[in-house]
């Protein structure tokens, strides 16, 4: 597993943070991954599934410091089929990006929804702009 956060100095308080090796072990590196210790915002995700290229990979997003993937409902679900990659700007009421009060955690998984604790077969890369 890879990740990396990097702020932005051009823009306060913006920061990128990329994860090379997105799976669904719920492992340390995926809670909390702006480091906020609290709230965070998610403006950006882009993430790229292009290695899988004949398997749907989920990306999931949990307004949660600590999920436990399988068994807590994800706030955001992504589904990227097999050898493609999407970008999705993030919107929640006319506002440019998406709250998550508790805290943002992530996990990729190859089953949508709650259900599923299996990683994708390959890497999936996920980079993500917030704060």
């Amino acid at each position: 597993m890879a990740g990396s956060l990097s702020p932005l100095s051009m823009v306060s308080g913006i920061k990128i943070h990329r994860q090379t090796d997105f799976v669904a072990t719920g492992a340390a590196d995926h809670d909390d991954i702006f480091d906020s210790g609290g709230a965070s915002t998610l403006i950006l995700a882009k993430i790229d599934n292009t290695a899988n290229a004949a398997a749907t990979s989920y990306a999931c997003f949990y307004n949660s410091l600590n999920p436990t993937v399988g068994t807590t409902a994800p706030d955001i679900v992504i589904p990227v089929v097999g050898g493609a990659t999407v970008s999705v700007a993030m919107y929640r009421s006319s506002t440019p990006s998406v709250a998550f009060g508790t805290g943002m955690s992530i996990a990729c998984k190859t089953a949508g929804g709650t259900a599923g604790t299996t990683s994708p077969t390959s890497d999936v890369v996920l980079t993500a702009v917030g704060a």
